[in-house]
């Protein structure tokens, strides 16, 4: 596996990413391809997110799946993400017509 936190977050969101994506489960094998992990590695990355509820394994069949919870705040993230960009769209390209209307246009009338 590799070494630091930025790679370790890097991994986690690999997966969480696949398993949000499929919503529905995904072998242990699958998820190590995604990563290019060893399964064990993959494993014990899939634990983690299983202690802290954002994922369900299922050992025995040796898949794993994306919580309800955790999916549903990932799809409020992404609905978050593109009404952000939506508005910062807007917002500049009323600043790019405000830029070429001439100044006495835009001076309050007396």
């Amino acid at each position: 596996m590799g070494t630091g936190l930025d790679y370790s977050l890097f991994l986690v969101d690999q997966i969480l990413e696949l398993l949000y994506e499929k919503n529905d489960w995904c072998t242990l094998e699958d998820v190590a391809h995604k990563t290019q992990l060893s399964t064990s590695d993959t494993l014990t990355l899939l634990n983690f997110l299983a202690k802290y509820n954002f994922a369900t394994i299922d050992p025995p069949n040796r898949r794993a799946r994306i919580t309800p919870h955790m999916h549903r705040f990932l799809d409020e993230l992404s609905q978050a993400e593109l009404e952000e960009s939506t508005n910062a769209y807007r917002n500049a390209e009323k600043s790019r017509v405000n830029c070429r209307t001439p100044p006495e246009t835009l001076a309050p009338s007396p």
